[in-house]
Protein backbone atom coordinates (compact mmCIF):
# COMPACT_ATOMS: atom_id res chain seq x y z
CA UNK A 1 0.00 0.00 0.00
CA UNK A 2 1.27 3.37 -0.81
CA UNK A 3 -0.25 5.56 0.96
CA UNK A 4 -2.59 5.02 4.40
CA UNK A 5 -5.26 8.86 4.87
CA UNK A 6 -6.11 8.90 8.29
CA UNK A 7 -9.26 11.20 9.78
CA UNK A 8 -10.79 11.39 13.22
CA UNK A 9 -14.40 12.72 13.15
CA UNK A 10 -16.85 13.93 15.63
CA UNK A 11 -20.32 15.64 15.02
CA UNK A 12 -19.65 17.38 11.68
CA UNK A 13 -21.49 15.39 9.26
CA UNK A 14 -22.05 18.33 6.65
CA UNK A 15 -18.12 19.15 6.57
CA UNK A 16 -16.83 15.80 6.65
CA UNK A 17 -19.25 15.01 3.84
CA UNK A 18 -16.91 17.78 1.94
CA UNK A 19 -14.22 16.45 2.77
CA UNK A 20 -14.90 13.05 1.70
CA UNK A 21 -16.51 14.51 -1.96
CA UNK A 22 -13.52 16.28 -2.19
CA UNK A 23 -11.80 12.96 -2.01
CA UNK A 24 -14.23 11.66 -4.75
CA UNK A 25 -12.32 14.17 -6.95
CA UNK A 26 -8.83 13.11 -6.94
CA UNK A 27 -6.56 12.08 -9.23
CA UNK A 28 -4.95 9.00 -7.54
CA UNK A 29 -4.31 6.82 -10.83
CA UNK A 30 -1.23 4.40 -10.14
CA UNK A 31 -1.54 5.53 -6.35
CA UNK A 32 -2.87 2.57 -4.06
CA UNK A 33 -4.16 4.11 -0.96
CA UNK A 34 -6.65 3.28 1.85
CA UNK A 35 -8.63 5.92 3.53
CA UNK A 36 -9.05 5.52 7.72
CA UNK A 37 -11.71 7.11 9.66
CA UNK A 38 -12.44 7.22 13.33
CA UNK A 39 -15.78 8.20 14.09
CA UNK A 40 -14.99 9.39 17.58
CA UNK A 41 -18.50 8.82 19.17
CA UNK A 42 -20.93 10.60 16.83
CA UNK A 43 -24.27 11.69 17.61
CA UNK A 44 -25.42 13.38 14.52
CA UNK A 45 -25.81 10.92 11.16
CA UNK A 46 -21.89 10.71 10.89
CA UNK A 47 -22.25 7.09 10.41
CA UNK A 48 -24.53 7.71 7.65
CA UNK A 49 -22.44 9.97 6.21
CA UNK A 50 -19.42 7.31 5.94
CA UNK A 51 -21.81 4.87 4.68
CA UNK A 52 -22.63 7.08 2.11
CA UNK A 53 -19.14 7.19 1.04
CA UNK A 54 -17.64 4.01 1.84
CA UNK A 55 -18.81 2.27 -2.13
CA UNK A 56 -16.96 4.81 -3.89
CA UNK A 57 -14.14 5.20 -2.22
CA UNK A 58 -11.58 3.13 -0.32
CA UNK A 59 -13.01 3.84 3.07
CA UNK A 60 -12.75 2.06 6.18
CA UNK A 61 -14.45 3.21 9.18
CA UNK A 62 -14.46 2.14 13.15
CA UNK A 63 -15.78 3.66 16.16
CA UNK A 64 -13.84 4.98 18.77
CA UNK A 65 -16.15 5.76 21.74
CA UNK A 66 -13.82 7.12 24.44
CA UNK A 67 -13.10 10.81 23.63
CA UNK A 68 -10.03 12.03 22.23
CA UNK A 69 -8.67 12.61 18.90
CA UNK A 70 -5.88 11.39 19.23
CA UNK A 71 -6.93 8.67 20.84
CA UNK A 72 -9.13 7.56 17.99
CA UNK A 73 -5.84 8.34 15.61
CA UNK A 74 -3.86 6.09 17.23
CA UNK A 75 -6.63 2.99 16.63
CA UNK A 76 -6.23 3.99 13.36
CA UNK A 77 -2.42 3.81 12.88
CA UNK A 78 -3.07 -0.14 14.45
CA UNK A 79 -4.75 -0.66 11.25
CA UNK A 80 -3.19 1.31 8.12
CA UNK A 81 -1.11 -0.33 5.77
CA UNK A 82 0.50 2.63 3.50
CA UNK A 83 4.49 3.08 3.82
CA UNK A 84 3.22 7.28 3.86
CA UNK A 85 0.78 7.82 6.28
CA UNK A 86 -1.07 11.20 5.60
CA UNK A 87 -3.21 13.64 8.09
CA UNK A 88 -5.95 15.55 7.61
CA UNK A 89 -9.27 16.81 9.07
CA UNK A 90 -12.69 16.39 8.89
CA UNK A 91 -12.98 20.48 7.56
CA UNK A 92 -11.00 20.57 4.75
CA UNK A 93 -11.34 20.37 1.14
CA UNK A 94 -8.24 18.14 -0.80
CA UNK A 95 -6.69 19.81 -3.83
CA UNK A 96 -7.22 17.01 -6.63
CA UNK A 97 -3.54 16.28 -6.88
CA UNK A 98 -2.90 16.42 -2.94
CA UNK A 99 -2.27 12.67 -2.31
CA UNK A 100 -0.16 12.94 -5.57
CA UNK A 101 1.78 15.68 -4.48
CA UNK A 102 2.82 13.96 -0.81
CA UNK A 103 3.69 10.96 -2.63
CA UNK A 104 5.67 12.57 -5.69
CA UNK A 105 7.64 14.24 -2.43
CA UNK A 106 8.19 11.48 -0.92
CA UNK A 107 10.34 10.10 -3.98
CA UNK A 108 11.79 12.88 -4.67
CA UNK A 109 13.17 13.28 -1.01
CA UNK A 110 13.73 10.00 -0.11
CA UNK A 111 15.83 10.77 2.94
CA UNK A 112 13.24 13.18 4.72
CA UNK A 113 10.71 11.56 6.73
CA UNK A 114 8.05 14.54 7.61
CA UNK A 115 6.11 16.47 4.63
CA UNK A 116 3.72 19.33 5.12
CA UNK A 117 1.35 20.73 2.45
CA UNK A 118 -0.04 24.50 2.31
CA UNK A 119 -3.34 24.78 4.28
CA UNK A 120 -5.09 27.69 3.11
CA UNK A 121 -8.21 29.34 5.30
CA UNK A 122 -11.48 29.53 3.91
CA UNK A 123 -13.47 32.87 6.20
CA UNK A 124 -17.19 33.04 6.66
CA UNK A 125 -18.35 35.79 4.12
CA UNK A 126 -18.66 38.33 7.46
CA UNK A 127 -15.44 37.32 8.76
CA UNK A 128 -13.22 41.19 9.37
CA UNK A 129 -10.94 41.78 7.00
CA UNK A 130 -8.00 42.29 9.42
CA UNK A 131 -8.94 38.54 10.70
CA UNK A 132 -8.50 37.49 6.59
CA UNK A 133 -5.56 39.67 6.15
CA UNK A 134 -2.14 38.19 5.26
CA UNK A 135 -0.31 39.50 8.02
CA UNK A 136 -2.70 38.71 10.76
CA UNK A 137 -0.05 36.45 12.30
CA UNK A 138 -2.69 34.32 14.58
CA UNK A 139 -4.23 32.81 11.28
CA UNK A 140 -1.13 30.29 11.34
CA UNK A 141 -2.17 29.25 15.00
CA UNK A 142 -5.74 30.10 15.33
CA UNK A 143 -7.04 28.50 11.33
CA UNK A 144 -4.12 26.86 10.60
CA UNK A 145 -2.74 29.17 7.90
CA UNK A 146 0.18 27.43 6.31
CA UNK A 147 2.10 28.96 3.16
CA UNK A 148 6.00 29.37 2.81
CA UNK A 149 5.66 30.28 -1.00
CA UNK A 150 5.53 27.73 -4.18
CA UNK A 151 8.68 26.10 -3.78
CA UNK A 152 9.10 22.72 -2.36
CA UNK A 153 12.01 23.05 0.10
CA UNK A 154 12.83 22.20 3.40
CA UNK A 155 11.78 24.22 6.18
CA UNK A 156 12.21 24.43 9.96
CA UNK A 157 8.71 24.45 11.21
CA UNK A 158 6.19 21.74 12.24
CA UNK A 159 2.98 21.40 9.67
CA UNK A 160 -0.33 21.66 10.70
CA UNK A 161 -3.00 19.02 11.54
CA UNK A 162 -4.76 19.66 8.08
CA UNK A 163 -2.27 18.75 5.82
CA UNK A 164 1.07 16.35 6.71
CA UNK A 165 2.30 12.93 5.99
CA UNK A 166 5.33 10.81 7.93
CA UNK A 167 6.53 7.74 6.24
CA UNK A 168 5.50 4.90 8.30
CA UNK A 169 9.38 3.84 9.13
CA UNK A 170 9.48 7.10 10.95
CA UNK A 171 6.04 6.66 12.90
CA UNK A 172 7.15 3.20 14.20
CA UNK A 173 7.02 3.03 17.31
CA UNK A 174 5.45 6.21 17.49
CA UNK A 175 1.68 7.13 18.86
CA UNK A 176 -0.10 10.28 19.89
CA UNK A 177 -0.12 11.54 23.15
CA UNK A 178 -3.53 10.89 24.22
CA UNK A 179 -3.38 13.50 26.79
CA UNK A 180 -3.66 16.58 24.59
CA UNK A 181 -5.26 17.49 21.64
CA UNK A 182 -9.50 17.65 21.52
CA UNK A 183 -11.29 15.88 23.77
CA UNK A 184 -14.10 16.60 25.93
CA UNK A 185 -13.96 19.54 28.53
CA UNK A 186 -10.67 21.18 28.42
CA UNK A 187 -7.94 20.25 26.75
CA UNK A 188 -4.32 20.84 25.94
CA UNK A 189 -3.98 22.33 22.47
CA UNK A 190 -1.10 20.62 20.45
CA UNK A 191 -2.03 16.93 18.98
CA UNK A 192 0.13 16.80 15.98
CA UNK A 193 3.05 19.25 17.47
CA UNK A 194 3.95 16.70 19.91
CA UNK A 195 4.72 13.93 17.28
CA UNK A 196 6.23 16.17 15.00
CA UNK A 197 8.59 17.65 17.63
CA UNK A 198 9.08 14.19 18.83
CA UNK A 199 10.07 13.33 15.44
CA UNK A 200 12.38 16.21 14.89
CA UNK A 201 14.29 16.08 17.73
CA UNK A 202 15.45 12.45 16.34
CA UNK A 203 17.15 14.36 13.33
CA UNK A 204 14.09 14.61 11.01
CA UNK A 205 13.66 17.02 8.50
CA UNK A 206 10.22 18.62 6.88
CA UNK A 207 9.82 19.06 3.64
CA UNK A 208 7.45 21.97 2.82
CA UNK A 209 5.03 20.59 -0.30
CA UNK A 210 2.95 23.55 -1.63
CA UNK A 211 0.94 21.16 -4.31
CA UNK A 212 -0.50 19.14 -1.37
CA UNK A 213 -2.39 21.66 -0.92
CA UNK A 214 -6.28 21.72 1.07
CA UNK A 215 -8.97 24.29 2.11
CA UNK A 216 -9.58 24.47 5.36
CA UNK A 217 -12.75 26.24 6.31
CA UNK A 218 -13.69 28.32 9.30
CA UNK A 219 -16.29 28.03 11.78
CA UNK A 220 -18.93 31.03 12.20
CA UNK A 221 -18.39 30.97 15.90
CA UNK A 222 -14.34 31.07 14.95
CA UNK A 223 -14.92 34.62 14.30
CA UNK A 224 -15.36 35.76 18.17
CA UNK A 225 -13.00 37.21 19.99
CA UNK A 226 -14.26 34.92 23.14
CA UNK A 227 -12.92 31.87 20.84
CA UNK A 228 -9.66 33.79 19.90
CA UNK A 229 -9.13 34.58 23.30
CA UNK A 230 -9.19 30.68 24.49
CA UNK A 231 -7.33 29.54 21.30
CA UNK A 232 -4.28 31.88 22.78
CA UNK A 233 -5.43 30.28 26.31
CA UNK A 234 -5.08 26.64 24.95
CA UNK A 235 -2.18 27.68 22.80
CA UNK A 236 -0.09 28.48 26.03
CA UNK A 237 -1.18 25.22 27.82
CA UNK A 238 0.51 23.37 24.94
CA UNK A 239 3.36 25.56 24.97
CA UNK A 240 3.96 25.00 28.58
CA UNK A 241 3.12 20.91 28.18
CA UNK A 242 6.10 21.06 25.82
CA UNK A 243 8.79 22.56 27.27
CA UNK A 244 10.12 22.44 31.35
CA UNK A 245 10.81 25.96 32.74
CA UNK A 246 13.57 26.40 35.03
CA UNK A 247 14.32 28.48 37.70
CA UNK A 248 11.77 30.06 40.91
CA UNK A 249 8.25 29.65 40.93
CA UNK A 250 5.22 30.72 43.34
CA UNK A 251 2.55 28.48 42.90
CA UNK A 252 3.68 26.17 40.94
CA UNK A 253 4.72 28.41 38.10
CA UNK A 254 8.04 30.28 37.05
CA UNK A 255 7.82 33.58 38.70
CA UNK A 256 9.40 34.80 35.55
CA UNK A 257 6.22 33.66 33.98
CA UNK A 258 3.84 35.67 36.15
CA UNK A 259 5.91 39.21 35.54
CA UNK A 260 5.60 38.64 31.93
CA UNK A 261 1.56 37.65 32.24
CA UNK A 262 0.83 40.89 34.49
CA UNK A 263 3.02 43.21 32.16
CA UNK A 264 1.15 41.41 29.05
CA UNK A 265 -2.11 42.51 31.05
CA UNK A 266 -1.47 45.99 31.17
CA UNK A 267 -0.84 46.14 27.99
CA UNK A 268 -4.04 44.26 26.40
CA UNK A 269 -6.32 46.48 29.07
CA UNK A 270 -4.61 49.66 27.53
CA UNK A 271 -5.30 48.74 23.87
CA UNK A 272 -8.56 49.97 23.97
CA UNK A 273 -7.84 52.25 21.73
CA UNK A 274 -5.59 50.83 19.22
CA UNK A 275 -6.90 48.82 16.06
CA UNK A 276 -8.22 45.78 16.10
CA UNK A 277 -5.47 43.76 14.85
CA UNK A 278 -2.93 45.86 17.40
CA UNK A 279 -5.86 44.33 20.33
CA UNK A 280 -5.66 41.21 19.26
CA UNK A 281 -1.89 40.74 19.05
CA UNK A 282 -1.56 41.86 22.13
CA UNK A 283 -4.54 39.74 23.58
CA UNK A 284 -3.09 36.50 22.17
CA UNK A 285 -0.02 37.18 24.15
CA UNK A 286 -1.69 38.00 27.46
CA UNK A 287 -4.53 34.87 27.33
CA UNK A 288 -1.15 32.62 25.93
CA UNK A 289 0.97 33.33 29.13
CA UNK A 290 -1.88 32.68 31.49
CA UNK A 291 -2.50 29.31 29.69
CA UNK A 292 1.24 28.88 30.62
CA UNK A 293 0.67 29.71 33.66
CA UNK A 294 -2.70 27.32 34.33
CA UNK A 295 -0.42 24.34 32.85
CA UNK A 296 2.26 24.97 35.05
CA UNK A 297 0.48 25.09 38.11
CA UNK A 298 -1.65 21.46 36.83
CA UNK A 299 1.37 19.66 36.28
CA UNK A 300 2.76 21.15 39.53
CA UNK A 301 -0.19 19.74 41.46
CA UNK A 302 0.15 16.63 39.45
CA UNK A 303 3.49 15.86 39.99
CA UNK A 304 2.57 16.56 43.91
CA UNK A 305 -0.12 13.95 43.94
CA UNK A 306 1.11 10.65 44.14
CA UNK A 307 -2.53 9.38 42.87
CA UNK A 308 -2.12 11.71 39.82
Amino acid sequence: MDISVLIATRNRHASMGRTLASFERMATAGIEWELLVADNGSTDVTPAVLAEYAPRLPLRSIVVTESGKNRALNQLLAQARGRLLVFTDDDVEVDENWLAAFQGAAERWPQQGVFAGRIHPVFPQDAPAWMTAPEFRFAGPAFARFDHGNDEQLIDTEGFGPSFAVRATVMQGRTFDERVGPQAGDYVTGGETVLLREITADGHRTVYVPAASVLHYVRPEQLSLKWLHNRAYQLGRGGAYLRSANGPRVGGAPLRLWFKMIRAWIRYRLSFWRSAPARMRRAETYFHRRGMIAQHRLQSRDSADPQA
